[in-house]
Formats: structure tokens, sequence, C-alpha cells
């Protein structure tokens, strides 16, 4: 066998003969084959075009270089015209951001307007005229494109004061006239809709509202769900801000007071409204494991309850207390407890504080505001009585709460920026609510610390990190509800 083959050679680029040599335009070689000759000038003489002007390229004297060996010879060249750049505003432009990019099959995007977020519910869009007019205001207060017949209003950013908004607009836009509880009890363009017209029904009281003892705030997802307890207004509007943070796949319920809407009194001890509780969590959800969470008042009773299911034999997978204060044997005092229920109930229509205000002044100031303008405040005067009564009831029950002993971890809630009180008999704003539950935990009690005050917890921005850290403790596994997000400072 002769020797092998000898390899060939690479050039002092690195490249094997068969393999092409691609040049930019400008350092192509000439017909000629003399790129020296093209570069000084001396044949071809070859201008860069500028940019936005059109020109030709002139050749030497108008002429074709001389031909080279091998060539026939030719005539005058003529000019060889370059495409013009189009103009900057022609240009194609990169492709915008995902968020800002239009969405197809509902019009776009308004300029100002976010486009409809990713949610669990199949959009709708709405197809009769009352249907888009309500779906347009939802979207001039939102400030969101887009918005389906079945969209959760506090999916999309909402409240319990951006309701109250909400149901003003509509009613000045000659749309829709519902109070604001009915959107908190029905918090979509067709349940809104459906509560008007079953507003002069033939059958009163199958509407849904929001003072019933189970409150519906998202029943969509395939979640365990969440109950979260009332505070000591007795409602559970307020929990409305943790819907955008917790993931569109978990449902949440509103656990609220007896005696609100009627059809039934106010609970006579704190057995009973625990026992009462229970029942209305079990007709959602038989059994476990159960998700409890509750704020102020709304946290010592989710304790309660969290133990009762555990001394049936049921599993408590979750326990969120947020800044929950321990009430057992404090004594009860009725001049500072009215003085604390028209301060609560200014807050839950959405008034100015007065501390010094009784509650009958606060009564008429909301029926003032309610003969002015129906939909600017969420309660009626004689629904705002109902809730005062509530809140007197269990701010009565409060010292009867005997904490047993829960077995498992606890994710807590403090609020670090407590300003000075504003009653000093008011438990819910003093200090170290977290250590006064340690030794009726039977598990590691995770306390974060939230700059805000106690009564600021369900502001936007306090429910936004609160909101981040119980959905990691929802979704996650192993220590989850150790490690909160954002600036949460455990101690």
């Amino acid at each position: 066998m002769g020797p092998p083959a000898p390899r060939p050679r690479r050039d002092r680029t690195g490249r094997h003969p068969h393999q092409a040599r691609h040049r930019p335009p400008h350092r192509r070689r000439t017909r000629d084959g003399d790129h020296h000759a093209a570069r000084q000038g001396r044949g071809v003489r070859r201008l860069r075009p500028r940019r936005g002007a059109g020109t030709a390229v002139e050749r030497g004297r108008g002429q074709r270089p001389a031909p080279g060996p091998g060539h026939a010879p030719a005539g005058p060249a003529a000019p060889v015209r370059l495409r013009t750049p189009p103009p900057l505003d022609r240009r194609p432009r990169h492709p915008p951001p995902p968020h800002r990019r239009r969405h197809a099959g509902r019009g776009g995007t308004r300029p100002g307007r976010a486009p409809r977020p990713r949610l669990a519910t199949e959009h709708v869009a709405p197809r009769t005229d009352r249907e888009r007019a309500v779906a347009r205001i939802w979207e001039d207060t939102l400030g969101i494109d887009g918005i389906g017949l079945h969209d959760n209003f506090f999916d999309l950013g909402g409240d319990s004061m951006r309701a109250v908004l909400l149901a003003g607009r509509l009613r000045q836009a000659g749309v829709l006239d519902v109070p604001a509880a009915a959107l908190l009890a029905a918090p979509t363009v067709a349940g809104v809709l459906t509560s008007a017209d079953d507003q002069d029904g033939p059958a009163p009281g199958t509407a849904p509202t929001a003072l019933a003892p189970l409150l519906p705030l998202r029943t969509e997802g395939t979640a365990t769900p969440l109950f979260c307890i009332h505070p000591g207004a007795g409602v559970s509007w307020r929990y409305t801000g943790l819907l955008p943070h917790l993931g569109g796949d978990q449902p949440v319920y509103g656990i609220q007071a007896a005696g609100l809407d009627g059809t039934r009194p106010p609970a006579p001890d704190a057995a009973a409204m625990v026992a009462h509780y229970l029942d209305v969590v079990r007709q959602v959800q038989p059994h476990g494991p159960y998700r409890l969470l509750g704020w102020s008042y709304g946290g010592f009773v989710a304790h309660a309850m969290a133990c009762a299911l555990q001394r049936d034999g049921e599993r408590v997978e979750l326990l969120v207390l947020l800044d929950a204060p321990q009430p057992h044997g404090t004594p009860y005092d009725p001049d500072a407890a009215e003085r604390q229920v028209a301060a609560l109930l200014s807050r839950v229509a959405g008034l100015p504080a007065d501390t010094g205000a009784a509650v009958e002044t606060v009564l008429d100031h909301i029926d003032t505001r309610v003969r002015a303008d129906a939909a600017s405040v969420p309660v009626t005067r004689a629904e705002a009585a109902a809730i005062a009564a509530v809140m007197r009831n269990n701010l009565r029950l409060a010292p009867q709460f005997a904490p047993g002993v829960y077995r498992g971890d606890v994710l807590f809630f403090s609020a670090a920026e407590e300003p000075s009180p504003e009653f000093p008999a008011d438990l819910a704003v003093l200090p170290g609510k977290a250590d006064s539950w340690r030794r009726y935990v039977d598990g590691t009690l995770h306390d974060h610390h939230v700059p805000c005050g106690h009564y600021e917890m369900t502001d936007p921005e306090p429910i936004a990190r609160i909101g981040e850290a119980v959905a990691k403790a929802l979704g996650g596994t192993g220590d989850r509800a150790a490690a909160p997000s954002r600036p949460l400072t455990p101690r």
C-alpha cells in the first residue's frame, strides 16, 4: 500500500482550498481580479453611499477597467444603482416586549392600559350592548383592556374601595344601579348583571350578598381552598387584596360573622362561634387538609378552629395569623368597646376615623352619604347598624377564647411600625403579639415583620408582601412557610 495522500494545505486564514472565502461587499475582488488596483482607485473607484441618499457608483472616468486576460472587451458600463435606505419612520422596528404586544382577537390594548393578565378563567368577551357597557367601565376603573364576562374583579387588582368607585361610575353613567356590596358578593361582570336583575326578581334572597356567612372571593381553582376568618368588624372584604398574589388556581373563601345578613342572630359565645364557622367551612370542604388564615380578631378565631379540627381528627396543613392579639383573660370594658366600634365602623364605610365620635354619629354620616350618592359607600345605614351590633358582640366574646395548643407550624405576620394607640384598651395595637402565641404552638412560629401598622396590614403594599409569602407556603413543600420574600424580616 502506497503512502497516504498528502493532506490539503490550509491557507493563512486556516481554510482548506475547497472552502469558499466570503468577503464583505467593500472587500470583494473586481472582475479583472485586481483587488489592489480597485482599492487604490486605479480602474475602479467605489464610493460608499451616504445613509438616506441614493447615489450611483462612479467608475473611473465612466468606463470599465482594462480587461484582463481571457476577457472579451466590453463597452461603457452603465452606472450601478444602490438601493436607497428607507426613511427612518418606515424601517421595521424590533418586536415589542411581550407585555406591550397587542392581543389578537381583543382589539389590541389602548394607550395607557395594561393587557388582560393570565387568569384561570377562560376569556369570554362581552356579547350584548349592556355587557359591553359594564365591561368598558370596569376597564376604565382598573386600567385594563380586554376584561371578560367571568373575570374576577379582585384577580384584576380590585379591592373593596375600588368596588365603591366602580359602583359609583356605573350609576353615574346610567349603565347599572347596584350597591358596592353586590360587587363584593359577585365580583364578575356576569355576576353583577345577575345581581342587578335579581333586585326586582321574583325570588328574594337568592341573589348573593356581601354579608352572608360564606363570602366566595374566588371559587375557581383545583388547589385546597383557603378560608379567611373575618377581623373584628365581622366582614371579610379586606381579604380581596390577597387574590392577585396567591395564583389563579387557589380558591379563597371569606368566613363572616353571624348576624350580618339577618338570617340568624350573632353567636352567643365563643364555642358557638367556632362550631358555626366549622359548619360553614365543611359546606365547601367536608374533610381536610384545611388551610386557615385570620387577621386580628380572625387570627385567634382561626387558631381556635384549627385546634377544634385537630381534636376531630382532621389535618390542618396551614395556619396563618396576621398580627393576631391574645385576648384570653382580658377584662371587657363596654365604654372602650363602644369607641372601638365607632372607629372600626368608620373604616368599614370608608370614612375618616374619628376617635371621639359615637356610633350613632358614624351611622348618621353614613346615612348622609347614602342619601347624596348611594354608591359612595359600600353599606347602607341598616347594614352598618348590623355590623356595629356584630362588632359589639365580637368584642364581648373575645376574652372567652381560651387558646388550646395547635400541633404544627404557624406563619405569623407582625405589624412592625405600629403608631401610638388610639385606645389604650385596644389589644390589636399592643406589641409582642407573636411572643404571646408561642406557648400555644407545638411547632415553629415563623414571625415575619411587615413595615406597617396593625390596621394597615390589608393595604395594597403590605398585603402584597404578605400574599407573596402566603403563596409560597400554599404551594411549597418542606420549610417553604419559613422563607419570606421581599423585605419581610423574620424574627
